[in-house]
């Protein structure tokens, strides 16, 4: 399966993965998802995958399988890249397509503007990196 095709599985649906019931559809789901379904990760919710999205950046057992890259004026995430944001106690988590530059780019998100699956087009604000699959 290729990215593009993945992305088309969950486009438009709400995904729930390995959460309690009380905070579905968060964008950790999301990324949890894909790490297991794409990348093929051991995934649950007592290993890596654990915390605020924000918290992933810095987890060690997340940099087992990721390289963390933090955000500078010329780093543009790539197709694949998971894609992380501070700006509050809980952050945001998103995957990359591919598509930007060093002022916008597009990465498909859940719970960003609604609950389900979306390409959305962001900048650069409170933007803390990416972690890229080692």
């Amino acid at each position: 399966m290729t990215l593009n095709e993945f992305f088309g599985k969950y486009l438009g649906k709400a995904v729930q993965y390995n959460v309690s019931d009380t905070k579905k559809y968060q964008c950790v789901d999301w990324a949890k998802c894909y790490c297991y379904e794409y990348l093929k990760l051991p995934v649950n919710k007592n290993n890596w995958a654990w915390g605020n999205a924000r918290q992933w950046f810095t987890n060690k057992e997340a940099l087992k399988y990721f390289k963390a890259i933090k955000n500078t004026p010329d780093l543009v995430p790539e197709a694949g890249d998971l894609c992380i944001w501070g700006g509050d106690e809980f952050g945001h988590i998103s995957v990359a397509t591919g598509i930007g530059n060093t002022k916008r780019f597009v990465s498909m998100d859940q719970n960003y503007g609604g609950k389900y699956v979306k390409p959305v087009y962001h900048d650069y604000s409170n933007f803390i990196g990416v972690l890229r699959k080692k």
